[in-house]
C-alpha cells in the first residue's frame, strides 16, 4: 500500500471519511502550462438567465441565485422524482462567430456556498455550423468543473476535435438543486479573465491517435488483474501489452505438472492394469485429487478475468 495513502487513511479514522483530492496530480493540472500560441479575451457582459443575478465588479462579474424556491421550475415532472429549483445561467451570444483559430476555453472563477466542500460550474458551447453542437443526443459541447469553495481557481477547457465553425452561444450554469442544513440558502460564482486560445499540443480526445511521442493508456482505466494495454507514438511505436504474469505462471506450472504425472504413471499403471486395477486407481486418484483440483480452479479463475478484463 502507498504509504501516503496508508496515512491518509488512518487520518480518515477507517470511517469513510473522504479522503484529500490530490488536484495536482490530475491530467488538467497541466494544461495552463501549455504554450499558447493566440489569444482572445472575451471582454463582452453575459446575459442572466433562469433564476441567476448578475452583478459587475471592475475586476470580475458575479452570478448570485437562490439554491430553493417554493416551487418547482415551469416544465418539471409533476412527481417530482427528479427535479431542480431551476438553473442559475451566464450566457454570452455571438454572432455564428468562427472558433477554429482557438482550441481551447480558459477562465478563473471563485463559487461559494456557505457550508458546501465541493462545488461544481458546467460549461457550453452551441454552434450552428455545418456540424451542429450539441448534437441531437446532447453529446457535444459540454463540460463541467468540480470546485473548491471560497477560492479562485483557474479552469481550462480543451476542445480541439468539437465543431465549432458558426459558435453562437457560450454559457456557464449551475442546477439549484437544494442544499443539506449545513449550507446556504444561495450560491455566489465570480469569473474573470474569460478568454479562448490556441495553444501547441492539445490533448486528444477520440480514439488512440496522437501527434505526439509517448506511451497512449486506456484514460478508462483497467482492472488490477486483468491485462493492460497501451499504444506508443512517435519513434518505434507499438502497441504495448502486459498480461497479470502471476496466474499465468501458476496455471503453465500446474498443466506441464499434469502432463508430467498422466505421461510417467498412467504408462506403467496400463501395464498392470490387468491384474492391479483396483490397487492403482485408487491411489492415482487420491494422489492427483489435489492437482487436478487446483487446476480447474485456475481455469475458472481465468474464465473471471477474461470476462472482465478490458483493453
Amino acid at each position: 500500500m502507498d504509504s501516503e495513502f496508508e496515512r491518509e487513511l488512518k487520518e480518515g479514522l477507517y470511517i469513510h471519511r473522504p479522503l484529500p483530492l490530490h488536484r495536482e496530480r490530475g491530467l488538467e493540472s497541466g494544461f495552463p502550462h501549455k504554450k499558447v500560441l493566440a489569444e482572445r479575451d472575451l471582454s463582452a457582459v453575459p446575459r442572466a438567465e433562469g433564476t441567476a443575478l448578475l452583478e459587475e465588479f471592475p475586476d470580475y462579474l458575479r452570478m448570485t441565485a437562490p439554491l430553493r424556491s417554493e416551487r418547482w421550475t415551469e416544465g418539471s415532472p409533476a412527481d417530482g422524482d427528479y427535479c431542480s429549483f431551476g438553473t442559475a445561467r451566464l450566457a454570452f451570444s455571438f454572432g455564428r462567430e468562427d472558433w477554429r483559430g482557438y482550441n481551447r476555453l480558459r477562465f478563473w472563477v471563485r463559487p461559494y456556498i456557505e457550508g458546501a466542500r465541493i462545488l461544481h460550474l458546467n460549461a457550453g458551447i452551441v454552434s450552428q455550423g455545418k456540424t451542429p453542437v450539441p448534437d441531437p443526443y446532447g453529446r457535444e459541447g459540454a463540460t463541467v468543473f468540480d470546485l473548491e469553495s471560497g477560492v479562485w481557481q483557474e479552469c481550462v477547457w480543451e476542445f480541439a476535435a468539437m465543431p465549432r465553425d458558426a459558435v453562437c452561444r457560450l454559457s456557464f450554469y449551475v442546477f439549484c438543486s437544494g442544499h443539506d442544513v449545513s449550507a446556504g440558502d444561495t450560491l455566489s460564482y465570480d469569473f474573470r479573465d474569460i478568454r479562448l486560445e490556441q495553444i501547441e499540443n492539445p490533448e486528444h480526445e477520440l480514439g488512440w491517435e496522437s501527434s505526439a511521442p509517448g506511451i497512449r493508456l486506456s484514460a478508462a482505466g483497467y482492472w488490477p488483474r486483468g491485462s493492460k494495454t497501451a499504444i506508443a507514438a512517435g519513434a518505434g511505436s507499438a502497441v504495448i501489452s502486459a498480461p497479470n504474469m502471476q496466474p499465468t505462471a501458476i496455471a503453465a506450472v500446474l498443466i506441464l505438472l499434469m502432463f508430467a504425472l498422466d505421461i510417467y504413471a498412467w504408462r506403467s499403471a496400463a501395464r498392470a492394469l490387468k491384474s492391479r486395477m483396483l490397487f492403482l486407481t485408487i491411489p492415482w486418484f487420491s494422489v492427483t485429487y489435489p492437482f487436478r483440483h487446483a487446476l480447474r480452479r485456475v481455469r475458472s479463475r481465468f474464465g473471471r478475468l477474461k470476462k472482465y478484463t478490458w483493453d
